[in-house]
């Protein structure tokens, strides 16, 4: 298990094995978390949620090899 010094967790919160939770992350109290569940910066659950084995939040989409959209975006 990884969880960042900066993530803010609640009460009564249950952890599977390999869950990752990266900084700027607040997870209210009475959470479920399920195995190998990955939390990107910037997730805010609120209380008594379950969250499932293998979810991954707040991964920012990134654009296809083969997409047909030019430019770069920052956003």
């Amino acid at each position: 298990m990884s969880i960042s010094s900066n993530a803010i967790i609640g009460s009564n919160v249950a952890f599977g094995e390999y869950v990752v939770i990266e900084d700027d992350v607040q997870i209210g109290s009475g959470v479920e978390i399920g195995h190998h569940v990955v939390i990107h910066p910037g997730v805010r659950i609120g209380d008594n949620c379950k969250i499932l084995d293998g979810t991954i939040l707040g991964k920012r989409p990134i654009k296809a090899s083969l997409s047909a959209i030019t430019g770069s975006s920052t956003e």
